[in-house]
């Protein structure tokens, strides 16, 4: 046994060696201690014990370098470039206080042969086309309608909105507005990229598919006041400020006007950059979505506020088997029975 042992120093005493003139002559500090001829043990192991926790706080920073790379690699800097102020105008949705028109209502029940109880079909219609959140509990019961046809019945009788919107930005030329579906009930939209995915036309054809962007207004600051004028509202409204490529839930903040008032809203414009780059980073890194990387069973599209609506559905779905009728249906829609009649379930 005694002649096996020196063999195995015999091995491995050109290793030590080795390790002993590396810790010499290495440029990390207190390495050379822990080898030195002359060094008392005492002091080997403190010198050990420090050149550990130096390897340990390296390991420690090394570690929070790479995690901030991988989850928060992004930096925030002001842009002083004036040629690259320009910003888009922000998108307006309005949402008429009167959805339904009653004129139209009663003209229809007075000429139809089909209605069998006129007076509660007319509070049921009336009562839908309000119907919100906030006020399902008085929306009026009628087993006669199916609930998949809850949205046909309100675009049916829902009054005719058509205001002039122009603006300053582009000569005082006539813009669009893009009907939409909320929480609201139906609601119109200028300026967004997001609200024509949630309107009937769109879910009606079965899309699913992303379409071509429209041109949105973009102001400079150098222009100075930009205003955007809407005239010919014929009801009280609810209108809502927000980004091109964002939507309103009932939790959005609005101004109210009533019918009869003329409201001015002054806003000021906060414009965030970021670079390109930003692109090729992933979901976790930017903590944020694009609108084309939806992961969204109701939309194609992804915002915050579409995923704040999916999630409310799902909570409806999750306590009720239910969702209310302004989400977008998945599958068969079958009624609920009397006390959720203003709800659809999702087969």
């Amino acid at each position: 046994m005694a002649w096996k042992f020196k063999i195995h120093l015999i091995h491995f005493k050109p290793l030590w060696e080795f390790v002993k003139f590396v810790f010499l002559t290495s440029s990390v500090h207190g390495f050379g201690h822990v080898v030195a001829r002359r060094t008392h043990p005492l002091e080997k192991i403190m010198w050990c014990g420090f050149v550990v926790l130096a390897v340990y706080g390296a390991a420690i920073i090394s570690s929070m370098t790479l995690s901030r790379y991988r989850d928060n690699p992004t930096v925030i800097s002001m842009e002083r470039d004036r040629f690259s102020w320009n910003t888009s105008f922000p998108a307006v949705t309005i949402c008429p206080t009167q959805k339904v028109d009653v004129e139209y209502l009663d003209r229809f029940l007075s000429e139809s042969n089909d209605t069998k109880n006129k007076p509660l079909f007319r509070e049921f219609v009336l009562s839908l086309g309000e119907a919100t959140y906030t006020n399902f509990d008085r929306v009026v019961e009628h087993e006669e309608v199916p609930s998949d046809e809850y949205m046909r019945v309100i675009r049916k009788f829902m009054i005719t909105f058509r205001p002039s919107v122009s603006s300053s930005a582009i000569n005082g030329e006539h813009l669009t507005l893009q009907e939409t579906i909320t929480e609201m009930g139906i609601c119109y939209s200028f300026n967004s990229h997001l609200a024509v995915y949630n309107s009937f036309d769109y879910w009606n054809k079965g899309y699913w598919k992303l379409l071509p962007e429209t041109e949105t207004l973009s102001v400079n600051p150098l222009d100075g006041e930009v205003l955007a004028t809407v005239v010919n509202i014929s009801t009280g409204f609810q209108v809502y400020i927000h980004g091109p490529y964002e939507v309103v839930d009932i939790a959005s903040k609005y101004v109210k006007s009533p019918n009869g008032y003329f409201l001015q809203l002054y806003l000021t414009g906060l414009t965030l950059y970021s670079s390109e780059n930003a692109k090729m980073l992933g979901i976790p890194q930017r903590k944020c979505r694009f609108h084309y990387e939806s992961d969204l069973r109701h939309s194609p599209v992804y915002s915050y506020v579409l995923c704040r609506m999916e999630c409310r559905a799902s909570l409806a779905n999750r306590l009720c088997g239910c969702t209310p009728h302004f989400y977008r249906k998945l599958g068969k829609m079958i009624s609920v029975g009397r006390i959720k009649q203003f709800l659809i379930k999702e087969g």
